[in-house]
């Protein structure tokens, strides 16, 4: 019973993560586009409105980049080669950290809220990983999971020791 709970866990916080992402997308698209159509509607303010939205997309481009470059490189593109490579034993320094999570997940919302032709479907596939590395490495689940895994292995050799004597009593 026990055991799903880690997994229970990992679909929630993927649930959850993917409710932020898209929160974050809608939020920062719609204060863009919000403040560039008040300049727009205002009489002759076209070239003024339509700056601002450059602005906008421009910082929100940058400020991607800069997180990217500047603070964690690992969450430059997708993350599935990466993952891919870890999962075949390959070690790859920073990739499941909190810092690459969280710039991952901005540099997304910002780079979808600029316009940029990007989909969530890649990144999520990473920030899922990232979300079960996270659950299963907590340190009570981890003492939770190799409990039962101990409990499964006594029952196994108990059973084992049973056939053992059945066989030698035979």
């Amino acid at each position: 019973m026990m055991r799903w709970l880690p997994v229970a866990l990992v679909g929630v916080g993927i649930a959850l993560v993917n409710f932020t992402l898209i929160n974050l997308i809608s939020a920062t698209m719609a204060y863009r586009f919000e403040t560039a159509m008040a300049y727009l509607e205002e009489r002759g303010k076209l070239l003024r409105g339509l700056g601002v939205l450059l602005a906008f997309d421009a910082a929100y481009i940058g400020g991607a980049a800069a997180g990217v470059a500047l603070v964690a490189p690992m969450a430059a593109g997708s993350g599935l080669p990466e993952l891919r490579g870890y999962l075949n034993g390959t070690r790859v320094p920073g990739l499941l950290r909190l810092r690459t999570f969280v710039v991952k997940l901005l540099a997304i919302a910002f780079v979808i809220a600029a316009g940029l032709p990007l989909g969530r479907e890649g990144p999520m596939g990473y920030l899922g990983a990232a979300v079960g590395a996270f659950v299963f490495n907590t340190p009570a689940l981890r003492r939770l999971v190799v409990d039962e895994r101990a409990h499964r292995a006594t029952a196994r050799r108990a059973v084992l020791e049973g056939e053992k004597r059945l066989l030698i009593t035979m």
